[in-house]
C-alpha cells in the first residue's frame, strides 16, 4: 500500500499540537501521514516566505501546506492589503491564491496547498461549545456565555478577528484561565475533525483538498 505524506508549516505551538493530536491520527486512516515545522515568525512575510521557499526545496513529502491564523496576519503578505472581499471564506481563498502565485515556482517537488485559518485556531472550537466543559475551572455559566457569542454569527468562521473580538479574546474575557495548548487542544480533541468540517466550510475545503491531492 501507497503512503503519501504531507509537511505543513505551523503559526506556532497550538497549530502544531493541533496537527499532532487531532489532523495527523484523521489523515492516518486515509494513509496519509504528516509532519510539521513551526514558524520562525509571523511579525514579516519574509520569514514566512524564507520557510516556505526551504521547505519547498524537499523532495520528502507529496505536499506542502500551511496552518497561519488571519488574525494578526502580516499586512505584507500577499493578497492581504488587495483583498475587496468580505466574506470570510473568500478573504482567505484569495489570500491563499496570492501566497501560491508568489511562491509556485519556488517549489521543485509536490503540491503546494497553502491555507489560512479563518480568522484563527479558536474558530475551529466554537464548533461545538459544549466542549469547553472538558476544561478545568469551566462553569455551565461560562459554556452559556461563549454560546451566546458565536450565537449572532453565521458560522464559526465569520467570528471576526479585532484585538477585543478575536475568538481567542472572547474566550479568554469569558474563560480567564484559557490556555491554547492545553484547553484549546483538548476541546479541539473533544469536537473532533468531522464535526469541525460541518461547521466551518473553508476548514472542510481545505481537508478534502489534502485528501484529494494525496489519495
Amino acid at each position: 500500500m501507497e503512503y503519501k505524506y504531507i509537511m505543513i508549516l505551523c503559526e506556532g505551538e497550538t497549530e502544531d499540537l493541533f496537527v499532532r493530536n487531532i489532523l495527523s491520527p484523521y489523515l492516518q486512516m486515509k494513509n496519509v501521514y504528516t509532519d510539521t515545522v513551526i514558524l520562525g515568525g509571523v511579525s514579516r512575510y519574509a520569514g514566512i516566505k524564507k520557510d516556505l521557499e526551504k521547505l519547498g526545496k524537499s523532495r520528502k513529502y507529496d505536499l506542502l501546506t500551511t496552518m497561519l491564523d488571519y488574525y494578526k496576519l502580516p499586512q505584507d503578505v500577499p493578497g492581504v492589503k488587495t483583498c475587496k472581499e468580505v466574506e470570510p471564506c473568500r478573504i482567505a481563498e484569495h489570500i491563499e491564491k496570492s501566497i501560491h502565485e508568489d511562491l509556485k515556482e519556488k517549489m521543485l517537488a509536490g503540491q503546494f496547498l497553502p491555507y489560512i485559518q479563518m480568522h484563527e485556531f479558536e474558530s475551529l472550537l466554537f464548533s461545538d461549545v459544549d466542549c469547553f466543559e472538558k476544561c478545568n475551572g469551566i462553569k455551565p455559566k461560562m459554556i452559556a456565555e461563549l454560546k451566546s457569542e458565536v450565537g449572532e454569527f453565521e458560522t464559526p468562521e465569520h467570528v471576526n478577528n479585532s484585538e477585543q473580538t478575536a475568538p481567542s479574546k472572547r474566550i479568554k474575557r469569558i474563560f480567564g484561565s484559557y490556555q491554547k495548548t492545553i484547553d484549546g487542544i483538548s476541546v479541539a480533541q473533544a469536537i473532533g475533525i468531522e464535526t469541525m468540517m460541518k461547521r466551518c466550510s473553508h476548514f472542510a475545503r481545505w481537508i478534502e483538498n489534502l485528501v484529494a491531492e494525496t489519495t
